[in-house]
């Protein structure tokens, strides 16, 4: 039996953002990753990419054995989302967006609990995750839960 003190390294958290792939090559990667828990952090789950929005991702992920959890309280609220497309002050972006999750506790919460559940990968559109609310996310959960997570941006 494994000692309730993880590492790490037996707790890793995938970034992926799907806006460079069809739903196949999508689901594909994550299986080839082990991902179990498919995290969907955008605010509202809808795509006009064809099999990226919340009920196509559900019936598809299920197929394939990976659980779907859209958390859309940690997505980026629509206001940033706006402002950086328009002035691409991305330091003003993440520094809102911190400033937002961190009264998201409930949220935070739960998305570290289903991390301890299995291989899981959160997710949104954006292919660069360093132009991403996902960053600052994943960031932000190794300053609540230290020592705890791995981050692995794919």
């Amino acid at each position: 039996m494994k000692s309730k003190n993880k590492s790490r390294r037996e707790w890793p958290l995938f970034t992926i953002g799907y806006e460079n792939y069809e739903i196949r090559d999508f689901a594909d990667h994550l299986k080839a990753k082990g991902i179990v828990n498919l995290v969907d952090v955008r605010q509202y789950p809808k795509s006009r990419k064809p099999g990226f929005s919340k009920r196509e991702l559900e019936r598809f992920f299920a197929a394939d054995g990976i659980r779907y959890i859209h958390i859309g309280d940690l997505g980026s609220p629509s206001e940033l989302r706006k402002r950086v497309r328009t002035d691409k002050d991305y330091k003003y972006f993440f520094r809102q967006y911190l400033s937002y999750i961190e009264k998201q506790e409930e949220s935070l919460a739960q998305l570290a609990e289903i991390i301890k559940q299995g291989t899981t990968c959160i997710f949104c559109l954006e292919a660069d995750y360093s132009y991403c609310h996902r960053k600052s996310l994943a960031a932000y959960l190794n300053i609540l839960y230290p020592e705890t997570f791995e981050i692995i941006h794919l």
